[in-house]
């Protein structure tokens, strides 16, 4: 069923690539950068040298679209990220940070975050141990997939009970919102089909009641 859905996406690619970029220039932010293209599927290798630099396992469905559909380019915003990007929205500076962030359990949940969200996920303390030499941080668990511009990513859960749920965030620290799919395949079809469709995007991956 997986393949079926993965042949199904390459022909909506398909479709999307016979069209007019300047026509379509203002249907999302990075059309006229990626021109509906992917670039190639990441080799095996590649991603299994990834999940064992950072001592993770790519979510199934995100893994097996980068591995036989494409690796970065078209999708939502300014295009998915490619897995040098995965890291961009995360508070620490050097690689075992980062391998440490990535590999973290997320304290997402699946509730809707208002103000005061941080104490919720971490703790009245959850400044101090942001910055201690051993930093914990309300994204880890999480890599980047697409840039939303300004602060605000696109991000996916890596393990845990919500592994492979989507959500949207702001590294100025804004309550996060969990986008309104069931996974990687269900987030980015979707949008495949508002852009075959010629349906201009705001804030995608949103409720339609968090964002106007």
């Amino acid at each position: 069923m997986r393949t079926n859905r993965l042949d199904r996406i390459r022909r909506k690619l398909g479709t999307l690539s016979s069209y007019d970029i300047e026509e379509c220039a203002d249907l999302d932010l990075g059309v006229k950068k990626h021109g509906f293209l992917l670039a190639p599927p990441l080799l095996e290798s590649e991603a299994v040298a990834f999940e064992e630099r950072y001592g993770i396992l790519l979510p199934p469905e995100y893994r097996i679209f980068v591995t036989s559909v494409g690796s970065s380019g078209a999708g939502p915003y300014y295009g998915l990220l490619s897995l040098a990007k995965a890291t961009d929205h995360l508070n620490c500076d050097d690689e075992a940070a980062y391998k440490r962030m990535l590999g973290a359990i997320s304290p997402l949940s699946d509730k809707a975050y208002r103000d005061g969200w941080l104490v919720e996920v971490g703790g009245e303390n959850w400044k101090e141990k942001r910055y201690a030499s051993e930093s914990w941080d309300p994204f880890q668990g999480t890599m980047a997939i697409c840039d939303q511009g300004c602060t605000y990513y696109t991000v996916l859960v890596l393990s845990g009970p919500y592994c492979g749920t989507i959500w949207n965030i702001d590294i100025c620290l804004s309550p996060p919102v969990r986008a309104p799919y069931s996974g990687f395949l269900d987030y980015y079809e979707d949008w495949v089909d508002r852009m075959v469709a010629k349906e201009k995007q705001f804030w995608y991956g949103y409720p339609r009641s968090q964002k106007g």
